[in-house]
């Protein structure tokens, strides 16, 4: 079932003359409910609600005072009209309609008798909005709307069509889609702003130049990346071989004090690079030179039974194996 409700705004008129006001703001968009606790109503689709609206009044909707119209003309009182509303726009904040207003119209605005215009709407029983049927010069505020606006020739303005234009939306996209793309663009541009940031570009600079400011400072990380990873490597390089020298350095100095086997020079050099304390235990428990025999590959003294199990030991402990019936160090 449909029904009429008398919906009482809170806009308020501008200081001006009559003739410059010209836009008055009808509906809020979107979900709105009123001041007194009426609502919500809702306004899903405005360019049908405008379609209906203009169909109903026969292209003209009435502008009367305090609801004339409704209250006044069912009891035989008068109810003229004040001005009439010859068009409507969806915008971003609702539906506006364009007054023409007669003598009577211009003079109440002229004398600021009033504060305010409220429209009337038909509703569903879900509350929405099919149509606008009148308006009125009101005292009772109600609905959150604008200020009225001037005309178009002083105070211009984006239409619809073209904000689909600029968002490269399909031209019947209606104003969920279009509310939806704005909300998108927005995002994007606060995103863009903090890589602009990021970059160390103003806030405010163009995508090409925040994009370039990117790649400029990814490029110059990664470079130095690779320079840290080439410092890192040549530094462990030069530590092995520091570590190297030194053990080749501790071997060819015990060789001068203890019986070293030629095949476990290698051996005792690695292991002096790992663990240097374990190295110099090992080489320590060795046989000494003959004092009459000097150099690194001197011939080792005769194995004897103490001494054969010293290289046992040690063996072990480098784990290497003997050869079954012998020894694995050569002379």
């Amino acid at each position: 079932m449909k029904h009429d409700d008398l919906i009482c705004c809170a806009t308020q008129l501008p200081d001006e003359p009559s003739e410059r006001i010209e836009w008055i703001h009808l509906l809020p968009g979107g979900v709105f409910s009123g001041r007194d606790g009426r609502g919500p109503y809702r306004v899903t689709d405005a360019t049908a609600l405008i379609k209906a609206s203009l169909a109903r009044a026969q292209g003209k909707l009435v502008i009367d005072e305090n609801h004339a119209t409704d209250l006044a003309a069912p009891q035989g009182r008068p109810a003229p009209a004040i001005g009439w509303i010859d068009q409507l726009e969806a915008r971003s904040d609702g539906v506006w309609g364009h007054a023409s207003w007669n003598a009577r119209g211009k003079a109440l605005l002229d004398e600021r008798a009033y504060r305010g215009v409220s429209p009337v709407i038909q509703t569903d029983k879900a509350g929405h909005v099919l149509t606008i049927a009148r308006a009125s010069l009101t005292n009772m505020p109600n609905l959150p709307l604008s200020h009225l606006h001037h005309s178009q020739a002083q105070e211009p303005r984006m239409d619809l069509d073209e904000i689909r234009s600029l968002l490269s939306l399909d031209g019947d996209a209606n104003e969920d889609a279009v509310r939806s793309a704005l909300t998108s663009a927005h995002a994007a541009q606060q995103s863009l702003k903090k890589l602009a940031t990021l970059a160390g570009v103003a806030d405010d600079a163009e995508e090409n130049v925040v994009l370039h400011a990117l790649r400029a400072r990814v490029s110059g990380q990664e470079t130095a990346t690779q320079q840290i990873a080439t410092l890192k490597s040549q530094i462990a390089a030069l530590e092995t071989a520091n570590k190297k020298a030194a053990a080749q350095q501790f071997v060819e100095r015990m060789g001068r004090e203890k019986v070293i086997p030629k095949e476990m020079i290698e051996e005792f050099i690695s292991v002096h690079m790992q663990r240097p304390e374990l190295a110099e235990k090992l080489v320590g428990a060795l046989p000494d030179v003959p004092r009459d025999v000097t150099g690194l590959h001197a011939a080792r003294p005769a194995v004897t039974g103490e001494s054969n199990a010293l290289f046992t030991k040690m063996d072990a402990a480098l784990g290497l194996q003997t050869e079954k019936g012998g020894q694995s160090h050569g002379a």
